[in-house]
């Protein structure tokens, strides 16, 4: 009994000691095992990561062939347009190839699928564009919807469900990493008290965390970053401005919409190289950036367009932003002279997201068309005519912009005057319920209503003072001189509304003095824009007026002056947003002369 003690004593030593070891072993075998299970479940999401950003970018480039189709029916006959929807064609089969490559046996089966209809989908693209090159706008939307549209949208509806399939692999795999990395912590936490050597094993353990920590990050960053920014100008692409634009539809109204585009990137491209064109493109995209500011953005939506979702907006802050931004273009310093074309439609009942982009996409094709900086939808600019009518009318808004420009040029307080109130008639027109024919020339009406102005001579219309009463009864032939003008060009409703955009309804106005009814509706729109216009904008005798202050003079010579019901319009129009002061104006009087 007395010898047995002490190895009783020494094995109750031993005994916590071994079960110490014990526990270290187990906990680090354990801990091995977790580190283990955590690399492989990042492994997979890794690997379903690859995959699903090659679903994506076969996403992508079936939205984008959908959406260029669309446009080619609006631009019949575009090659940039063609060479567009070819590329995406080419991005599709790369991220074929790789799902094909790199994914499981469902994921093969679904690329080589997807691979034989690829040549059905190029032979019904190949066959609707040279269809629409010659067919009316119905028959092309016809034809597209049951040649292509059924192709695209099974192809589209594969390829959401095989990238949902390992978007969800992704969430799975981390979410087991997670409950893993959970694992080692709480074992290390328990190693650490046992002993320095599980101290060592903490320090690996939290460094292994801080890793995955970062790789996951920065691979999260990586998806997005790729999935919503367009990598030449480093501004939001075409997938965040449909997000965007989804947003703003449900939170406010109103809301307007801008699409702006690069002047002549084929003409640098094919002259100085693609990368003259990137610098026109990027020169577009600071423009942008410089003049709206903080709480809005511009998104690059294609190769050489832009748009801006302009929430709480009205068509007319959209068209003075677009008059600032080309204002800002100009003086910008840059190796080539960067220069672009808006197009504008606001948001209204009655129309959807798509109907809204092909709006202002129809207005922007519209603006190219007739050589304008921008130009605002209206019903008019859908117009259907025969070739020869069509020439025409391309030939009369030419050379009505042309006139317009050279009336504006005469004066640097007048700035883009005459295309400002061409606008804003269009706009009140509009408003009025005025059939889409009438709307389109009072809309030309409005652009040469100053057409006069050529034969006034400069010291009249620069004068920074108030005018004689020689100088003022000059300054009253203008209206003759401009419906003359426009009556040489065949245009003689358009010259008998320019010739009374003066007159009063008191009959106290000039040059015929006409009186109350007297006075055509397209007239009275002209006269309530024109003022409109000249209030708002810095004079060399004045500073420009608000908004605000602008429609209470306006409203105060209601009746007399000016047409209640026009104001009234007018009223509505530009308090639907939040329109700010103008760029220029008229040379004549305000509206309490």
């Amino acid at each position: 009994m007395p010898k047995s003690a002490p190895k009783k004593r020494l094995l109750s030593r031993r005994t916590p000691l071994m079960g110490v070891g014990v526990a270290v072993m187990l906990l680090s075998c354990f801990s091995a095992w977790a580190a283990y299970t955590t690399f492989e479940s990042t492994a997979r999401a890794g690997r379903n990561s690859s995959l699903a950003d090659a679903y994506q970018r076969a996403q992508a480039a079936l939205v984008d062939i959908r959406l260029r189709n669309a446009q080619y029916i609006v631009r019949p006959g575009s090659p940039e347009i063609r060479s567009d929807i070819v590329r995406s064609e080419a991005a599709l089969t790369e991220a074929l190839s790789m799902i094909g490559s790199s994914g499981n046996a469902a994921d093969r089966r679904l690329a080589t699928r997807l691979e034989r209809q690829l040549p059905t989908l190029r032979s019904g693209l190949t066959r609707l564009m040279d269809a629409v090159e010659t067919a009316p706008l119905p028959t092309a939307v016809r034809l597209s919807r049951t040649m292509v549209s059924p192709r695209i949208a099974s192809m589209e509806a594969s390829v959401y469900q095989g990238a949902a399939t390992h978007r969800n692999a992704v969430f799975s795999g981390l979410g087991s990493a997670q409950r893993s990395q959970t694992v080692v912590l709480v074992s290390a936490a328990v190693m650490f008290v046992l002993g320095v050597l599980l101290m060592i094993a903490v320090a690996l353990i939290v460094r292994y965390r801080n890793r995955l920590g970062e790789a996951q990050q920065a691979e999260l960053t990586r998806l997005r970053g790729a999935a919503l920014t367009d990598s030449l100008t480093g501004l939001p692409n075409h997938r965040a401005f449909h997000e965007a634009l989804d947003r703003a539809l449900v939170e406010r109204e109103p809301l307007s919409l801008m699409m702006v585009d690069v002047d002549g990137l084929k003409r640098t491209n094919d002259q100085f190289g693609h990368q003259a064109g990137d610098d026109l493109i990027r020169g577009l995209a600071g423009g942008l950036e410089q003049v709206l500011g903080k709480g809005r953005t511009a998104y690059r939506i294609g190769g050489d367009e832009f748009a801006v979702v302009m929430a709480g907006a009205c068509a007319m802050d959209a068209f003075y932003l677009a008059q600032e931004l080309f204002s800002a273009l100009a003086t910008t310093p840059s190796a080539r002279p960067v220069s672009a074309t808006a197009g504008i439609a606001d948001m209204h009942s009655g129309i959807d997201k798509d109907r809204l982009i092909w709006q202002a996409d129809l207005a922007l094709i519209e603006a190219k068309r007739g050589h304008r900086g921008v130009m605002v939808y209206s019903a008019d600019l859908e117009l259907k005519h025969t070739d020869r009518v069509e020439q025409n009318h391309r030939d009369v808004t030419t050379l009505a912009t042309a006139l317009a420009r050279a009336v504006d040029a005469k004066d640097a307080y007048t700035h883009s005057h005459c295309e400002t109130v061409a606008e804003l008639c269009a706009l009140v027109a509009r408003e009025l319920g005025l059939p889409a024919e009438q709307v389109a020339r009072i809309r030309l009406a409005g652009l040469l209503h100053d057409v006069g102005k050529i034969g006034v001579s400069d010291a009249i219309l620069q004068k920074p003072g108030p005018l004689t009463a020689q100088e003022y009864a000059i300054m009253q032939t203008h209206p003759i001189l401009g419906s003359h003008i426009v009556l040489a060009a065949e245009l003689e409703e358009e010259a008998g509304w320019i010739r009374h955009h003066h007159e009063r309804l008191d009959g106290g106005g000039y040059p015929d003095g006409l009186l109350g009814d007297q006075l055509p509706i397209e007239s009275r729109i002209i006269m309530a824009a024109d003022a409109f216009e000249a209030i708002t904008a810095d004079r060399p005798y004045r500073d420009r007026r608000s908004v605000a202050e602008a429609m209470r003079e306006l409203s105060r010579h209601a009746g007399t002056q000016f047409d209640p019901v026009c104001i009234e319009a007018l009223d509505r129009i530009v308090g639907r947003g939040l329109v700010g002061s103008v760029s220029a104006g008229d040379a004549g009087l305000p509206a309490a002369a």
